[in-house]
């Protein structure tokens, strides 16, 4: 004999008669117990079907080895920093992870990454449970500049700006120079000061070495040679991305020596 009726319950709610295909909203695992009964009035005995509900994308965290830095509305990396991703999923799990960059097509996500070329980035990820939920959004922590905090931004899209570009440094003298034997020529009251520009990620330090003794120092105020002979100022800057520029040199004599003068008497004849 068919069955005339078919009741379920859902956890330990009240039986009801099946009708239509039904959904469950509540997460997590959930207990379905089912009976038929045919027309004649015979039950059969209770069956029960486990199963998990898996209504959330997978929570995915951007990460680097190096600090980004947001620099007013900016936020900067360089060639140099490693992304990582890490996506979770505590119900169904994470079947795959992808990403996209500059809204070409998706890469799975496998073994950290760089992003080499320079300039504006866009940095995009996805993540699939098992169930097919997806999540789009990511959370990444970056420092912010002013107040040296770090922060936590969540980004379907995330806009970097890639500084790969060393700060230009220059050595300038307070006068110019006597030039005597390809040599550059200078007094004791000759000032020296260096400045570094850095039209990305800015300027973090300017470091100073003198005549080649002992580390690179970092640079606080105009510098002036007192002593007789050649002297070396060296110096180089380094930006807010880390990317460290060449360095600038620069090669004085310094004369501090008077001239020596004499007299003679001439017989008039």
């Amino acid at each position: 004999i068919e069955a005339e009726k078919i009741e379920y319950k859902i956890n330990d709610g009240a039986f009801q008669a099946y009708g239509d295909p039904f959904s469950i909203a509540d997460e997590g695992k959930q207990t379905i117990t089912f009976f038929a009964t045919d027309k004649l009035g015979n039950k059969e005995d209770e069956k029960f079907f486990r199963v998990t509900i898996d209504n959330t994308a997978p929570v995915v965290s951007l990460m680097t080895d190096k600090p980004l830095l947001k620099v007013g509305d900016k936020i900067f990396a360089s060639k140099a920093i490693s992304f990582s991703v890490d996506a979770k999923d505590g119900l169904s799990g994470v079947e795959k992870t992808e990403y996209s960059i500059n809204d070409g097509a998706y890469s799975p996500y496998v073994t950290p990454f760089n992003l080499a070329n320079d300039g504006e980035t866009t940095l995009k990820i996805k993540s699939t449970d098992n169930v097919t939920n997806v999540s789009e959004i990511f959370a990444v922590k970056v420092l912010e500049d002013e107040g040296k905090q770090v922060v936590e931004v969540k980004e379907a899209a995330l806009k970097l700006f890639i500084d790969n570009t060393a700060p230009a440094i220059e050595i300038k003298a307070s006068k110019d120079f006597i030039e005597k034997d390809g040599r550059k020529i200078a007094s004791t009251d000759y000032e020296y000061t260096i400045t570094a520009t850095d039209e990305e990620s800015g300027v973090e330090a300017i470091l100073v070495r003198l005549d080649g003794k002992g580390d690179f120092a970092p640079y606080k105020d105009a510098l002036k040679f007192t002593s007789n002979g050649e002297h070396l100022v060296e110096a180089k800057a380094i930006d807010k991305m880390g990317n460290e520029s060449k360095i600038s040199i620069l090669s004085v004599f310094v004369d501090v020596i008077p001239p020596v003068s004499t007299i003679e008497t001439v017989t008039g004849k």
